[in-house]
């Protein structure tokens, strides 16, 4: 096979792939075990956020939805800065890129809540990085490095059998698109 004809066809492969794992992300939605919501093959040219995530859930671990704190630490460049989310919101039984895709894209939820306390949360992130606010964030299949356990009252014991807690912290790479 000539050499042009190998790279021509590797190329309509690699276009195809990459039409159907769009295609896939998009119906799958999130917590449906396919590609979460905000990841994608190549985060392009956008800037690159990244830092560390800690998640708290404090409330019916086993039940549908929890309340969770999420602070993180995140830099751009030689630039870092803090932030807070809480939201009340399924997280059990979700992978961390889900959970990530969470507190990084307001249409991860049905919710209008969730949606809204999201949006503006990543118009904070980009806003208080001088970052155009017109943008989304987005991960990719290795963004969430070095994550700790989830277990109940394990990295934040408490104590309370009757109000246990899970935490977990995690650094993360976050580009805008």
């Amino acid at each position: 096979m000539k050499p042009y004809l190998l790279a021509l066809l590797v190329s309509v492969f690699a276009v195809l792939y990459g039409a159907f794992n769009v295609a896939f992300a998009a119906s799958s939605g999130p917590a449906s075990g396919g590609t979460p919501s905000c990841q994608v093959l190549s985060p392009g040219s956008g800037t690159l956020i990244w830092g560390t995530v800690s998640v708290d859930a404090t409330s019916d671990l086993s039940g549908p939805q929890q309340d969770a704190d999420f602070i993180l630490r995140l830099n751009v460049g030689m630039s870092q800065k803090f932030f807070r989310l809480h939201l009340f919101t399924p997280i059990n039984g979700y992978t961390n890129e889900e959970i990530a895709c969470r507190i990084f894209n307001p249409d991860d939820t049905p919710d209008q809540a969730t949606h809204d306390a999201v949006a503006a949360f990543v118009q904070n992130i980009l806003s208080s990085f001088g970052l155009p606010t017109n943008k989304k964030l987005v991960i990719i299949k290795s963004s969430i490095r070095k994550s700790e356990s989830g277990d109940d009252d394990i990295t934040i014991p408490n104590g309370d059998p009757e109000n246990p807690h899970a935490g977990s912290m995690a650094d993360v790479f976050v580009w805008t698109q």
